[in-house]
């Protein structure tokens, strides 16, 4: 035998006991010494599939990205504008939009506002005051009148942020997941604004839906206290409601009463209530009962606006308004309605004009002459149909005025009916201020107070660097403290140092965290959260752990919402594990019982090549903590066929040499040489096909893809190279004269 063969068989034995010890921890885990487990540590994580957790597909708000993206940038230009020394009014985003709106004090300076400040701004287009994008100098020169000038994102910039709210979500999702500590989750992109999520071995979806679906958007809002706005509500209140009042000790330690609204009730019963209250849903509901709606619409409507209505429920809401009132929501049939009488009219006049111009007809003068001689003119008779004609047709004409202009008053009450509603559906609550909740539990009910707050936001949670767990200093219990970057320490320096004496709300995903009462200005970047007075103690720390966890892997730039839920349990994974194990035992049993029933000694070697091309694909799932799926198992049940296939040919080769009178020896060598290529094309075909799936699929699929990729190369070398190996030694050392093929 040559040296080089001694080679070979000493590289093959080395790959087969490093693949065993790779694969002792994935099957003997439990049985290991301690130090190996340190050293071989790597193992085969199984999918959700096969050992049972969570599914999710989370829905991603992509339009309130752009809305946020808008006051963002509405900010912005308060800033700029003061720094450039342009009055404004009002600068805004268009509620239900994402235009901004921006109101001059003087109009003239629309063209200081486009030459000074929006010339670098190339993402943002001028639109008319209804939001449609206009060309020219026309729609311009008109807001220059008024003052107005209303921006929009340009298309190109929408679809990037569209784009960017998805990515920056699945990053987000992504580092929320790891603090889950989830072995192998799978998390891509699902549709266009979608995320999906598969976390396997975890089955607690509470837990995980509160820590994934969460914005964990931290906001530092200043509060109104100096407003009479809530003690002018007193006595509007329903039942279930009631006000209360707070003083502190104000800037020049003047005394501050805040007055705030409580309500109490099971979970967010109170909360539901106030919601309800400032959004005048009992106005809405008597005002569609009192136009006599339709019940069900009215039901449909107001259920909408019950417990809080976000921007994609309110346009709901308007469509189903403008159903009920009879409101069509073409502009154009409505311009055709209202210009009809118009050119009626027009008519009319053009007629008037004529016959007040003292000009005489033909049929007249012709009935004049007629007259003159006594006799009764054929003109005469032409003119008094005509006459007739014309009666008939101013009639027709009146009536169907008549109609036009009822339709006319009757689609003006429906547009009234209408600007009412909507009116109604903007809340009790001004544009620039908004309400904000703080919760504590009471003994077995929950109560709710508000927060009268500026709707500016002063500061966000984008600057945070770290977030951690620790113990309330006064009460003990656990807290969150935050710790701000270079640029977020500074704002928040500068934010606290121009409202001492002032309170100043921290609002955590829609909710008042705590709104204490600055002291004095705060340097150092830090801040810290209150978990609240109410809870068992562990309860509360496990919250503080998950808002922490979410703090740091960063806030969502969008809500996310659950779109499909689904559990897999540990008993039915187990069962897919063991139906799976019985289908690749059988499927393998089957195919080395053909091997040797067909091709005897040498079907005996192609079952050692495809046991150790297993072994195999196992321990290198296992060395790179690869995910073992279903379709994975199948994946492995079609490599093994066509390891076995590459056999065939090679077996089919070494027949045909030795009929043609070679010696085994001769017939091997090109039994193995000129089978090669022929199986080198089928599995690189079948490469690129892995190639493929793996990376346009998901989940499952690239399962599939990873162990028929894995299991090509290991198929390729058990089947040309292991194989070649032994029947050498059979032809070569043992110099068997006659092959058992």
């Amino acid at each position: 035998m040559e040296r080089s063969w001694y080679w070979k068989v000493g590289f093959v034995v080395v790959l087969v006991l490093v693949s065993v010890l790779y694969l002792l921890p994935t099957f003997f885990s439990g049985s290991l010494p301690g130090w190996y487990g340190k050293i071989f540590e790597k193992k085969i994580n199984l999918g959700l599939d096969l050992q049972g957790g969570i599914h999710l597909v989370l829905g991603v708000e992509v339009e309130k990205a752009l809305e946020d993206k808008a006051d963002q940038y509405a900010a912005d230009f308060k800033d700029i504008l003061k720094e450039k020394r342009i009055g404004y009014k009002h600068v805004a985003r268009v509620p239900g939009t994402y235009d901004i709106e921006i109101v001059l004090k003087d109009p003239a300076d629309a063209k200081k506002l486009r030459r000074r400040v929006l010339r670098g701004y190339y993402n943002l287009e001028e639109v008319s005051s209804t939001g449609t994008r206009q060309e020219g100098t026309e729609a311009a020169g008109k807001q220059d009148a008024a003052g107005v000038i209303r921006l929009t994102f340009s298309a190109k910039h929408v679809q990037e942020l569209r784009k960017n709210a998805r990515d920056q979500a699945l990053v987000t999702i992504r580092n929320r997941v790891d603090e889950l500590g989830v072995a192998m989750p799978d998390i891509a992109p699902h549709g266009e604004n979608g995320v999906l999520v598969q976390l396997p071995g975890l089955f607690d979806p509470e837990r995980a839906k509160k820590l994934l679906g969460r914005t964990a958007q931290l906001e530092f809002k200043m509060v109104d206290d100096k407003s009479d706005f809530i003690k002018s509500l007193k006595d509007k209140l329903p039942e279930g409601i009631k006000i209360d009042y707070y003083t502190y000790a104000g800037p020049n330690d003047e005394p501050v009463t805040e007055a705030y609204l409580v309500a109490r009730g099971k979970g967010n019963e109170g909360k539901n209530r106030l919601l309800d209250f400032f959004n005048n849903v009992a106005e809405i509901d008597a005002y569609l009962l009192e136009q006599k709606v339709d019940p069900e619409l009215r039901k449909k409507i107001v259920g909408l606006c019950r417990s809080g209505i976000s921007e994609r429920e309110r346009k709901e809401v308007i469509k189903l308004a403008r159903k009920a009132f009879g409101v069509s929501e073409d502009k154009a049939a409505v311009t055709d309605k209202t210009t009809a009488p118009e050119k009626a009219a027009g008519g009319e006049k053009a007629a008037g004009e004529k016959t007040a111009s003292g000009e005489k007809s033909t049929g007249e003068e012709a009935a004049g002459e007629k007259t003159a001689g006594g006799e009764k003119s054929t003109g005469e008779k032409a003119a008094g149909e005509k006459t007739a004609a014309a009666a008939g047709a101013d009639k027709d004409a009146t009536v169907e005025e008549k109609k036009t202009e009822a339709a006319s008053d009757t689609h003006a009450q429906a547009l009234a009916k209408l600007a009412h509603f909507e009116k109604l559906l903007r809340g009790k609550v001004p544009e620039d201020h908004e309400i904000g909740f703080k919760r504590t539990e009471k003994q077995l009910e929950v109560e709710y107070r508000t927060f009268y707050l500026f709707k500016e936001v002063s500061l966000t949670g984008d600057y945070i660097t770290d977030a951690h767990v620790r113990p309330d200093p006064e009460t003990g219990r656990p807290e969150v403290g935050l710790n701000f970057d270079r640029i977020g320490a500074r704002k928040f320096e500068k934010l606290t140092g121009a409202h001492v004496r002032e309170r100043m709300a921290i609002v955590l995903e829609g909710e008042v965290s705590s709104a204490p009462v600055i002291q004095t200005r705060i340097g150092g970047g830090r801040a810290r959260i209150t978990m609240g007075t109410g809870g068992n103690y562990n309860e509360v720390l496990a919250d503080a752990n998950d808002l922490a966890a979410v703090l740091r892997a960063g806030a969502l730039p969008a809500p996310v919402r659950i779109l499909e839920e689904r559990t897999v349990g540990p008993t039915m994974g187990e069962d897919a594990r063991r139906q799976g194990s019985y289908a690749l035992a059988i499927g393998m049993a089957l195919v080395v019982l053909f091997m040797v029933l067909y091709y005897r000694l040498a079907g005996l070697v192609a079952d050692l090549a495809l046991l150790l091309n297993a072994v195999f694909i196992l321990a290198v799932m296992s060395a790179v903590q690869a995910t073992l799926t279903l379709p994975g198992i199948a994946g492995i049940i079609l490599t093994i066929g066509m390891a076995v296939d590459a056999n065939v040919i090679i077996n089919e080769r070494i027949r045909e040499e030795l009929r043609l009178g070679k010696t085994a020896r001769a017939a091997v060598e090109a039994g193995y040489g000129r089978a090669f290529w022929t199986i080198f094309d089928a599995n690189f075909t079948t490469l690129i096909a892995a190639v493929v799936l793996w990376s346009y699929g998901s989940g499952p699929v690239q399962g599939f893809a990873v162990t028929l990729f894995i299991g090509i190369f290991a198929s390729m070398f058990t089947a040309i190279f292991v194989t070649r190996l032994v029947v050498d030694y059979l032809v070569i050392r043992l110099k068997v004269q006659k092959l058992s093929i």
